[in-house]
């Protein structure tokens, strides 16, 4: 006996097999064949339990499926992050030493730039400075000695532009208030009382005022810098 197949109708199909069938099928009272019901019957028990193993396939396939494609993806998200984060590693360590050295390279070629005879090349050296260097102590100190040391007016006036971002270090101000008294360049001397009125105290720019007129500096400019505040 097929499991499938119901006790009663299993009953059926026995006594159904032992008919025999003549040549010519009996018509019943509708005017059908027996033998067209008896297939008929029999297609539509296929059907049946063919639509009820869909059925079952279609609850429990998709799920099936999806349960192994989800524990695949797992497993293999685990296999790239621990072979990944042992690689990240590397790279992170490698990619540091790699922005410390060019670090370190872009630093000298500024350097090289700043003490070049030509003002062009010097000019180049404060914007690559400006451009490749983190602000810290490094770049502020080569701007100080570039505005302190460079011949060239238009070099130690864009030094100091690039120092407006340190003014806001009284130390600074104070190495540009001694810068300021050594040097013999009115534009710029005026420049940093300038930047020293904007940022700073009056205990800190006063004075520096004051020693650019004893130096014999237009005392007119200055006196209106100085006004300027009030």
């Amino acid at each position: 006996m097929n499991d499938n197949i119901n006790p009663e109708d299993q009953e059926l199909w026995n006594e159904l097999g032992k008919l025999e069938y003549p040549d010519t099928p009996p018509v019943d009272e509708e005017g059908e064949t027996f033998q067209i019901r008896l297939a008929a019957y029999n297609d539509g028990y296929e059907d049946g339990l063919a639509a009820q193993q869909t059925t079952r396939e279609s609850k429990i396939t998709p799920f099936s499926k999806g349960l192994l494609n989800t524990w695949a993806i797992a497993a293999c998200f685990v296999m790239v992050s621990f072979f990944g984060g042992i690689q990240f590693q590397r790279t992170s360590e490698d990619t540091s030493n790699l922005k410390a050295e060019l670090s370190s390279i872009r630093e000298m070629m500024v350097i090289n730039l700043l003490e070049e005879g030509s003002v062009s090349r010097r000019m180049d050296g404060l914007h690559k400075a400006n451009l490749w260097l983190e602000p810290g102590e490094t770049k502020g100190e080569l701007l100080l000695n570039t505005l302190a040391n460079d011949p060239s007016t238009s070099v130690k006036l864009t030094a100091l532009d690039s120092l407006s971002t340190y003014l806001s270090s009284k130390q600074v101000r104070l190495e540009l208030a001694d810068i300021c008294l050594q040097l013999n360049a009115p534009v710029v001397q005026f420049g940093i009382l300038q930047s020293l009125i904007e940022y700073g105290e009056s205990t800190e720019y006063i004075p520096v005022a004051d020693a650019l007129k004893a130096q014999g500096k237009n005392r007119v400019i200055i006196d209106r810098m100085l006004n300027s505040t009030i």
